[in-house]
């Protein structure tokens, strides 16, 4: 028979074999430390690692440059996970003196692709104003077809600029080299009294008209200057070029090779880069790049 004291006892024991756990109960509580160490560690690293890799790149660059270099901020690459936009970029032809300015469409085309936009290039199905000889820089007696000749920037990837389609795009860049001034409109043979080509300033419209951000550098801007009336751009310093742009009724502001300026009404954005001509190309690059940043944030 029993004691109270013994009956208190057993009843404690049973008690406490029920509360000790299973091996189920381990089982469970093991599923859920897993599937809480995923949700707390793995998932985050899973978005975390690319940024890691594209900060580790920025680094090493950064310290791997001279110390009289510029390389660009770190912060800035991480604008590669701005991807997904579509940018037409107009060239001019191919070569500063008669076409397209080669560095700054190059760099606008890397500045583009570092930040994961898909860049397509276009160019006027017509003849050039004109061939210079690049090692002389005197004219040639022949003829040269710009949409060919920009071929040669866009590795044959280049399409009729008549077939360009503002909806179908979010964003519009037109780097510098005479070709804009001569091809694209006749600022260098006419100066403050040029005229915009008539599938130029239609595809101009067609962007600012539906709201789209459009990105211009060396003398480009006079396109705009042109076009979009009351807008405000920038070449630099250059008083004259500065001057024949407030004469058709735009603003002109100052800015470095490395610097670019925003119009935010407009979304227009300009940048120097080779208007100052002596200019080294990585700070060329750095200003184009500012460009490209500042239009890709406002697509």
């Amino acid at each position: 028979m029993f004691s109270l004291s013994a009956l208190r006892s057993l009843t404690t024991a049973v008690s406490c074999s029920r509360a000790l756990p299973t091996p189920r109960h381990f089982s469970a509580t093991v599923r859920a430390l897993f599937l809480c160490f995923c949700f707390l560690i793995v998932c985050p690293l899973v978005f975390l690692l690319p940024l890691l890799s594209c900060f580790l790149r920025s680094a090493i660059a950064w310290f791997s440059c001279p110390l009289n270099a510029a390389p660009a901020p770190l912060t800035r690459s991480f604008c590669c996970f701005q991807s997904g936009k579509k940018v037409a970029v107009v060239l001019a032809g191919c070569g500063v003196y008669d076409g397209a300015e080669i560095a700054e469409s190059v760099s606008t085309l890397l500045s583009l692709s570092r930040r994961g936009a898909q860049a397509q290039c276009f160019a006027p199905d017509r003849e050039q104003a004109h061939v210079v000889n690049h090692l002389t820089g005197e004219e040639m007696n022949e003829k040269r077809s710009i949409i060919v000749e920009a071929a040669r920037i866009a590795r044959g990837d280049v399409k009729d600029l008549a077939s360009l389609d503002a909806s179908a795009y979010d964003a519009l860049i037109f780097p510098g080299g005479f070709g804009a001034a001569k091809n694209l409109s006749s600022f260098a043979f006419e100066g403050d009294k040029y005229t915009v080509k008539e599938d130029v300033e239609s595809v101009v419209k067609a962007f600012h008209s539906a709201g789209k951000p459009i990105g211009m550098c060396c003398i480009s801007p006079v396109i705009a200057a042109k076009v979009l009336k009351g807008c405000s751009v920038t070449i630099g310093n250059d008083t004259d070029v500065a001057g024949a742009i407030e004469s058709v009724g735009a603003q002109h502001v100052s800015k470095d090779v490395h610097q670019a300026h925003v119009d935010a009404a407009n979304k227009l954005v300009t940048a120097p880069a080779y208007m100052y001509g002596d200019a080294p190309v990585h700070e060329v690059a750095e200003g184009i790049d500012r460009m490209v940043e500042e239009v890709l944030s406002l697509a």
